[in-house]
């Protein structure tokens, strides 16, 4: 069986998929931009981003992949 997935999972894939894209899409844009991120006082260094950008987007990819 190629395709063994049910009707429900495939939708869970995909949409984890979609949000995994976005998220690196989003952490992608604020590490290039240099866009500030402060919490209480502390600001997230931009490696942080790209550490989440790369996680975020292999992630993605194998939702997309596994679909």
């Amino acid at each position: 069986r190629k395709n063994a997935m049910n009707a429900t999972t495939r939708n869970y894939t995909r949409i984890s998929a979609l949000v995994f894209t976005i998220v690196a899409v989003l952490q992608g844009w604020r590490a290039a931009s240099g866009f500030p991120i402060v919490i209480d006082g502390w600001t997230l260094p931009t490696a942080g981003s790209w550490i989440a950008c790369v996680v975020a987007g292999a992630l993605a990819i194998w939702g997309w992949r596994s679909r």
